[in-house]
């Protein structure tokens, strides 16, 4: 199982495919620049106007810059990717969308922003995707954005969104790969090389004698830090810096996790953006009782959130703890006017009622513009029967490449993309290892002193360059 991450030089995918590929194949992550700063600015204060200024909070729980980014953008947006004051975290904090803890609301807005659709359908992000799964009939994934404050996330939080114990056609390649595309500088965290049928059939065998209350088709599985760790996968956790503009993919299959921002960094922006195979999971309906394909469609159509995420999680509106804990949910409640229209009431199993929050609804929505290249990535138009299943370096399918040279022709027309010079970038990290105790650890935990000691540094003498960087002409409008 190759933990250790080998030297390897900085190359353009699509000249080195073959090893990019095999890189990709032998440790379950890549990066890729695909946004330069004007288009991560760009996100950002989209995000900014959509979502943050846009939480139906009263005038005292507002969030407020000291710069509007409409009127005074280069002055914003200084402020805003700058460490914050404590006064304003605290400010920030008291203001911010549902789902801080985790850093990325479930508002409904979020699933359809312009923004992150011209992100979703840019014909080469698409071409990574194809690269490393091997298909060209892609769906996109209609997944959420990160907002995430300084001091927000969990440590040590290790997971699959699968069960790993009983992982169907476990021989086969994946064709699902995640990502996150970061705005601003962001980091990654993972186990390499924890997503091999070699791997899978090993974790089974030394870790299912302490995991053997776990139900079948759990839709996420995390490590117990409490339970023994045969193969060593927390010692062998790593982070890694991912610079803003870059996207990280992942094969979903591949052991990660997050780490807690530092109070002195700034706010973290970005989305969630992944690619599967373009066909229905069977299992969609019968978790939610509506197809896939008509969930992606009415989510688009009428700017609402879908049922489940891609592990098949039901999607939450307020994080799922608010349900036993409705002392928590009311503190945001009591932010709001007492009229709004999202505040009800709801009956637990036992009859009592609760307070209750529908999503608030955007009523001037109207659907993102796609081109033709988005409406098959969302499921609107059919990839044609004629496009070949699977990538190569010399594809020449005439129909894909047509839909490329329209998707160009329409971007070049709609969105104004400059073709920029090409761009390398090395993402640097360097390792600290440390073997735990676990059953001390769990005998000893305390939220107030991290239990991970990865170390983020920029040090160029002692990095891992693990990441082969895309070659291509980097979005802007």
């Amino acid at each position: 199982m190759p933990f250790t991450l080998p030297q390897v030089e900085t190359l353009p995918i699509m000249e080195h495919v073959d090893e990019a590929r095999k890189f990709y194949e032998a440790y379950g992550v890549v990066i890729v620049r695909i946004l330069d700063e004007s288009r991560c600015d760009d996100l950002i204060i989209e995000q900014w106007t959509n979502i943050i200024q846009s939480q139906p909070w009263t005038e005292a729980y507002k969030v407020h810059a000291p710069h509007d980014p409409h009127t005074d953008r280069r002055a914003f947006l200084n402020f805003i990717k700058s460490p914050l004051s404590a006064k304003t975290r605290k400010e920030f904090k008291e203001g911010w969308c549902l789902h801080r803890g985790f850093g990325a609301c479930c508002d409904p807005v979020v699933f359809h922003l312009p923004g992150v659709w011209q992100v979703r359908q840019d014909p080469k992000l698409y071409d990574v995707a194809r690269a490393l799964t091997n298909e060209n009939k892609l769906w996109v994934t209609l997944e959420r954005s990160i907002q995430k404050l300084p001091g927000e996330g969990e440590n040590e939080f290790l997971h699959w969104d699968l069960d790993p114990m009983n992982i169907e056609d476990v021989d086969s390649k994946s064709t699902h790969v995640c990502g996150k595309v970061c705005y601003t500088q962001s980091r990654f965290v993972c186990v390499p090389g924890t997503h091999t049928p070699h791997f899978f059939a090993e974790f089974k065998d030394k870790y299912g004698p302490y995991y053997y209350n776990i139900r079948d088709g759990t839709p996420k599985f995390a490590i117990d830090f409490s339970k023994p760790d045969p193969l060593n996968l927390v010692a062998h956790e790593r982070a890694y810096v991912v610079p803003a503009g870059c996207v990280v993919m992942w094969n979903d299959r591949l052991l990660h996790g997050q780490i807690k921002t530092q109070l002195t960094d700034p706010i973290e922006f970005g989305c969630y953006v992944g690619f599967r195979a373009a066909r229905p999971n069977e299992k969609y309906k019968k978790v939610c009782g509506i197809d896939e394909l008509h969930d992606r469609l009415k989510s688009y159509n009428e700017g609402v959130a879908p049922q489940l995420w891609p592990s098949l999680d039901r999607i939450q509106f307020y994080p799922k703890r608010f349900q036993n804990f409705p002392k928590l949910l009311q503190a945001y409640i009591d932010k709001m006017p007492p009229t709004h229209p999202s505040i009800t009431e709801r009956l637990t199993g036992n009859k009592r009622k609760v307070p209750h929050l529908v999503p608030w609804r955007d009523h001037t929505y109207t659907p993102p513009q796609l081109t033709n290249h988005g409406r098959k990535l969302l499921g609107l138009d059919q990839w044609d029967s004629s496009s070949s299943s699977s990538f190569s370096d010399d594809d020449d399918d005439d129909n894909d490449d047509d839909d490329h040279d329209d998707d160009h022709e329409h971007e070049h027309d709609e969105k104004k993309i400059k073709v920029k010079e090409e761009v390398e970038v090395k993402v640097k990290v360097k390792e600290e290892k440390e073997v735990r105790d676990h059953n001390h650890k769990a005998k000893n935990k305390s939220t107030d002193v991290p239990k991970s000691k990865m170390q983020i540094v920029t040090d160029p003498n002692n990095m891992v360059s693990w990441v082969c960087v895309w070659h291509s002409d980097v979005m802007n409008e």
